[in-house]
């Protein structure tokens, strides 16, 4: 019983260790493949979901998306 106590213990310990904010970095993707870096996403735990930040340079204006 003590022994199932402390995993319990850990594994509440881990789950609650998991990063609560995450920094991603976008690239061009071309019919070459990979290009160049754009800039990040940063992607925060909210009380209401993902929240996705980006700070992205260097788009010609129009329409973008990236996939998650």
């Amino acid at each position: 019983m003590k022994m199932k106590a402390v995993a319990l213990f850990a594994l509440i310990a881990c789950g609650s260790a998991q990063a609560a904010s995450e920094q991603v970095t976008i690239h061009q993707v071309t019919a070459e493949g990979i290009g160049k870096s754009l800039g990040t996403v940063k992607i925060d735990e909210t009380q209401y979901g993902l929240q996705f930040t980006p700070d992205l340079q260097g788009l010609q204006p129009g329409i973008h998306g990236f996939h998650v």
